[in-house]
């Protein structure tokens, strides 16, 4: 009996890696489109299969993919353009890479924007596994996603998932919902980051210690994916900056959640190393926009960023869309 066990778990575990394998090479040669659902719910059908209007294909993480972000504001005032949405949250070029050039031959757009965030796209690159006061499993799964990518993209179907066989969700506090700040409150996935590595947000804006080296290969990899449509489109890099570069305001709020910021000055700066970065090693055919001036601009009319979590705000998503409008 104790020997029959014995055989099922090492068969199980055998069939479960074969499964992984074959899994995590469709997944980086993009055999299957994975994220053709997410393609279909931000976009209107009609809007997809006719191409008869010049195309702007958006391709970025949680800021464009957000039903509400600037891309519905664009859609409203550039209403000769079709404008694609691709973007997909929690990814950043790591993913990207991968199917970015087949949404590029589907919609053969007459511009490409594509939105990074400052705020954590170079953590997604490369996960703190070696320091940091999180869990020895989250250090695992991190260790193991950065190198076995497919499991990124099973850990966001969970969710969807556990709905499809329990017909229900976990209770969760939506962060975006509460105006009033609260450092208890604030979103779960910003403090666990702080508590991966708390100078994350200034080693990011200023370049420095490893994230320098991470700022290389990001940069190049982005260099790659774009390249592919210069000469056939315009291109555009969206820098969507961080709520702690707006102000000393959030400058305080972000250290209560965790957030190690040492050099106030340099972060609240209009023109950083990251951003100038940018700049000087993308192709100098790509076109970058920089909302952080116009950001700080808005904040004294009205706040551009949610209450207890970094994205913008229904307010500054419109600014963004504006400041979009007017540069394309």
């Amino acid at each position: 009996m104790l020997k029959k066990i014995k055989n099922s778990i090492i068969y199980l575990t055998f069939l479960g890696l074969i499964t992984l394998f074959l899994l995590e090479l469709c997944f980086r040669f993009y055999v299957i489109d994975f994220y053709r659902g997410h393609l279909v719910g931000l976009n209107p059908t009609e809007l997809v299969e006719q191409p008869d209007q010049p195309t702007i294909l958006i391709i970025g993480d949680s800021f464009t993919a957000d039903p509400d972000s600037y891309v519905r504001h664009l859609r409203e005032n550039l209403v000769d353009y079709r404008i694609v949405n691709a973007a997909i949250p929690g990814t950043c070029i790591t993913q990207h890479r991968l199917f970015a050039k087949s949404r590029i031959r589907e919609f053969k757009p007459d511009i490409l924007i594509y939105q990074v965030y400052l705020g954590n796209d170079l953590l997604e690159f490369r996960h703190p596994t070696k320091k940091g006061n999180i869990s020895l499993a989250r250090k695992i799964y991190w260790c193991l996603s950065d190198k076995i990518r497919v499991l990124g993209y099973i850990n966001t179907q969970l969710p969807a998932l556990r709905q499809a066989i329990l017909h229900d969700l976990p209770t969760k506090t939506d962060s975006k919902a509460l105006e009033v700040f609260s450092p208890e409150k604030y979103s779960a996935r910003s403090k666990l980051q702080f508590r991966a590595e708390p100078d994350l947000l200034q080693n990011t804006i200023l370049l420095q210690g490893d994230r320098k080296k991470d700022m290389i290969l990001f940069t190049k990899e982005v260099n790659q994916v774009l390249q592919q449509s210069l000469g056939n489109c315009d291109v555009y890099v969206i820098v969507m900056p961080h709520c702690v570069q707006i102000n000393d305001h959030y400058i305080v709020r972000l250290k209560s959640v965790g957030a190690k910021i040492t050099q106030n000055e340099a972060v609240l700066a209009n023109e950083y190393p990251f951003i100038e970065y940018l700049e000087a090693h993308l192709d100098a055919r790509i076109q970058i926009i920089n909302p952080l001036k116009k950001l700080k601009e808005q904040e004294h009319i009205a706040p551009v960023y949610y209450g207890n979590d970094p994205h913008l705000n229904p307010f500054g998503q419109a600014v963004v869309a504006k400041l979009c409008a007017d540069q394309l």
